[in-house]
């Protein structure tokens, strides 16, 4: 008879090869169902095998045929059935009665759970699939929030199995199904021993961990059981006596004798005498110390005399004579207030003239250059005059109206930067002929700042050819 079902072979949490969805549910189904038909038709089997046994004394050959036959159909039943005949290959696991038992076990233990096929993790929060049981095969990796029983933040992979708690909360049962508490203490576990000694690792199967196990526990001698030394092999020897240790550091084994110090040899300290008022001298005994004078007596020379006594408040000491001083008046001297002439005090009106000056102020800051010059002046009011002088070369040949200018022309920076945009004054003056010089003038400075002094045009009242140009200009503002 050809075998209908394939093992699914389910795997425990974290493994998600093997989902309780929809398809694997149906495939256990389907598979039920096939073998209830097998079933009953196997019964009809027995049935002629009872027939055959009936008809035996008629046909006495083909009734021990029959029942030869009726036997083994009879047998090839029993094995479909619930197994243990040896007739197939893995009949044990692959029996009507094994898969009821199966089925029930996973029907008792998902406790009353329903089945509601696979969706996204964001479809979770749809009104029509928070009811209690029902249970979601989830196709995407997600990460939990606040409406599940983990908590907020743990991460699970695609195909990870959800229900809903009669609390209100989703549950997470991962790829294939557990009970709730992962409890496997009842499962029977068949394996065989590994032939060498290897460490167990994540994601192995129960009976490829209990094979590396049994192997070391094999290999475990007896010692390992019962601690004693006595079943340590290839123990070492343990001297039993100091004269079997080799004296390789050339440690005294014989007793030495020392005799007390003395000033000819070296030796234990003498006997102590008992008392406090005795001192070891360098001749190994214990003697008093001689009473001899201490007092500490000050040199009177030049240079170490003391600080006389005496002396009141006011006064100070003076030189009395080399190497002697004598306390004396402190006598007051009176000085002048100073001059432009003479050395002296500061006066009050001196000091507030003083701090009436900004530091920096009156300041000049320029080198001349030929007719090129800049400089500035600070006043402690505020005021900031800056004045420089700028030399072109520039044609005074665009016509503008009925006269003509330049070109626009730079006026540089300020020596010194104002507090704000200055009041500009522009001097021009040329080296032209006499005439030229009274029939030219400079335009008001603009695109004036702080800095800079900004741009301004030539203007004549007939064409001219390129010529020299010096322009003063004077910026006049605040620094402060």
């Amino acid at each position: 008879m050809q075998k209908l079902y394939s093992r699914i072979n389910w795997e425990n949490e974290p493994s998600t090869n093997t989902a309780i969805n929809e398809d694997n549910l149906n495939k256990m189904d389907y598979a039920l169902d096939q073998i209830d038909n097998r079933v009953v038709s196997l019964s009809g089997y027995e049935t002629r095998a009872a027939q055959s046994e009936a008809n035996a004394t008629a046909r006495a050959l083909e009734a021990n045929e029959k029942a030869e036959l009726a036997g083994q159909q009879s047998l090839m039943a029993e094995s479909y059935t619930h197994g243990g005949t040896g007739l197939r290959e893995n009949e044990t696991v692959d029996n009507a009665q094994y898969y009821l038992e199966q089925a029930k076990q996973i029907s008792q233990s998902m406790n009353g759970l329903v089945p509601m096929g696979t969706i996204a993790f964001a479809d979770l929060s749809a009104t029509k699939n928070q009811v209690s049981k029902y249970m979601f095969n989830i196709s995407d990796s997600f990460v939990t929030d606040a409406t599940f029983k983990e908590g907020v933040g743990h991460s699970f992979p695609a195909g990870t199995n959800v229900y809903r708690t009669n609390d209100g909360y989703w549950d997470c049962l991962a790829g294939s199904f557990q009970t709730p508490n992962g409890d496997t203490k009842d499962n029977i576990v068949t394996f065989t021993q590994a032939s060498v000694r290897s460490n167990i690792a994540s994601g192995e199967k129960f009976s490829v961990m209990f094979g590396k196990i049994a192997k070391f526990f094999t290999d475990l001698k007896a010692v390992a059981f019962s601690g004693s030394y006595t079943d340590l092999s290839n123990k070492p020897t343990i001297p039993t006596k100091v004269s079997q240790l080799t004296n390789d550091s050339g440690f005294k084994t014989t007793d030495t004798t020392y005799g007390v110090v003395s000033t000819t040899s070296n030796g234990l300290c003498p006997k102590r005498s008992g008392t406090t008022t005795k001192f070891l001298r360098d001749d190994g005994t214990w003697a008093v110390p001689p009473d001899t004078n201490t007092v500490y007596t000050h040199p009177t020379t030049a240079g170490n005399k003391h600080i006389p006594a005496g002396g009141s408040s006011g006064q100070i000491l003076r030189w009395s004579a080399a190497g002697t001083a004598a306390w004396g008046a402190d006598s007051n001297t009176t000085y002048s207030a100073a001059t432009t002439s003479a050395n002296g005090l500061m006066t009050a009106a001196m000091v507030t003239k003083l701090n009436g000056i900004a530091t920096g102020a009156t300041n000049f800051d320029g080198s001349w250059d030929g007719s090129n010059y800049s400089y500035y002046f600070k006043f402690t009011d505020g005021t900031l005059i800056c004045v420089k002088g700028v030399t072109t070369t520039v044609a005074i040949n665009i016509a503008w109206g009925s006269i003509y200018q330049s070109p626009e022309i730079s006026l540089g920076t300020w020596a010194y930067s104002f507090a704000s945009n200055p009041y500009v004054v522009l001097c021009p003056y040329f080296s032209l002929s006499a005439s030229a010089k009274y029939t030219s003038w400079g335009a008001q400075a603009g695109n004036v700042t702080t800095s800079s002094a900004g741009t301004t045009y030539l203007h004549r009242p007939v064409s001219t050819v390129s010529a020299s140009y010096t322009i003063d200009v004077i910026g006049i503002g605040r620094w402060k």
